[in-house]
């Protein structure tokens, strides 16, 4: 089976953000639920940033602050890598397998969707599993 198809066709669109303004205690709970990350999008749907767990360990409960009175936006990434729903999921993969986190989907400057590498896999992976 050849890996082929659109980002679209596998990202997932269901997805969980935070505010800039949020605080961060809100974002922790989010990510104890199983989540790796989360996409900080603005009033408009505009992506943002991306929080994760590590933003948070290094930058609020390494340094002794408080969850809930650090805000998203001062711990956040905003150096993010991103892909369309029209980029071939063969280059998505590549990305992925060197991020190591999900990736945002963006179009026109709007959050759409989340691509992680079992998103991709999970497909190929059911399909070897039936042969």
């Amino acid at each position: 089976m050849v890996l082929q198809g659109l980002v679209r066709d596998y990202m997932i669109e269901d997805v969980f953000t935070v505010k800039p303004e949020d605080n961060v205690l809100k974002t922790i709970r989010t990510i104890v639920e199983g989540i790796d990350q989360l996409p900080v999008i603005d009033d408009k749907g505009q992506l943002v940033g991306m929080i994760t767990w590590r933003d948070i360990s290094e930058k609020v409960i390494l340094k002794d602050q408080i969850p809930n009175e650090v805000k998203v936006k001062e711990v956040m990434e905003t150096k993010i890598i991103t892909l369309s729903p029209r980029d071939p999921v063969r280059k998505a993969l590549r990305l992925l397998t060197v991020r190591k986190f999900s990736l945002p989907v963006v179009e026109n400057r709007k959050l759409i969707g989340l691509l992680s590498f079992m998103d991709v896999l999970k497909p190929y992976l059911d399909a070897v599993s039936t042969h």
